[in-house]
């Protein structure tokens, strides 16, 4: 893939994106966070396949993935109102069937498009679907680790405005208490992501957000978690009972073992 079919994969998006310009109210907060998102995805990749010296041809196909993996997330926000795919539709399904019919990869070889739609529609699965050969698995944990560095921002900003519309939106409207789920906790203990249908708070979704450093596939993405001192973030804003000191000394662990440098969550 060159650097220009990556440029006509990104004029065909903003194209698209641009037909929700007019959304208003809450809606186009939300949307509004998205695109910024999207954005930022796409520089959180860029420096993952710099970090692990992919070629122009496969960098340009990372990028691409990148820049369409949440296009369907305005659609799903004027459709339904939500970004919770439970209560809506799986967005990285709608988001293939979106770039399917404006034929935003029409200008691809065959191979490159299905490389891309399995990507995205991978991207925010619980784990990546079985069978894959090691080139499309490859993009499949590019996009993961990019969409998830850049999500841990998104929530950093907007849980210092826990009353807007947009932070209700991105956590799903759980409510605001005091308390840690002991399915959640007990999740990060045992070194894997919670399930997210038994949230019931935003301390919740916290700490499930802290623990998707056991999802993360590259040394780089883990050096981009400490450095950037998410985690730091977020604790504070967690309940730190017993049981959820002792799930971030989990983190801890795991985050020392992988990247040989002794990280305290402070």
């Amino acid at each position: 893939m060159t650097r220009q079919d990556f440029e006509t994969v990104k004029q065909s998006y903003q194209s698209y994106m641009a037909r929700y310009s007019d959304a208003r109210g809450s809606v186009a907060g939300a949307i509004h966070v998205k695109l910024v998102h999207i954005e930022q995805v796409v520089h959180e990749m860029k420096l993952l396949v710099e970090a692990l010296y992919l070629d122009e041809f496969d960098t340009f196909i990372a990028l691409s993935i990148a820049q369409l993996h949440d296009i369907a997330r305005p659609e799903q926000l004027v459709k339904y109102g939500t970004m919770k795919d439970a209560d809506s539709e799986n967005h990285a399904l709608m988001a293939v069937r979106i770039i399917k019919e404006e034929e935003i990869l029409g200008h691809l070889e065959r191979d490159e498009q299905e490389l891309i739609l399995t990507a995205v529609a991978n991207h925010n699965r619980y784990a990546v679907e079985d069978g894959l050969d090691e080139r499309t698995l490859l993009f499949c944990k590019l996009i993961r680790d990019a969409d998830k560095l850049d999500i841990w921002r998104v929530f950093i900003e907007l849980d210092s405005q826990p009353e807007s519309s947009e932070a209700a939106t991105a956590f799903f409207g759980l409510e605001e208490r005091d308390e840690v789920t002991p399915s959640v906790w007990q999740a990060i203990m045992e070194g894997h992501i919670a399930d997210y249908r038994e949230l019931q708070t935003r301390c919740d979704f916290r700490l499930l957000v802290m623990g998707w450093v056991f999802d993360l596939n590259f040394q780089h993405s883990l050096n981009r978690v400490v450095q950037q001192g998410f985690l730091d973030t977020m604790k504070s804003r967690i309940p730190l009972t017993p049981n959820v000191e002792n799930a971030l000394k989990r983190i801890e662990t795991f985050i020392n073992e992988r990247t040989q440098q002794q990280v305290a969550i402070s």
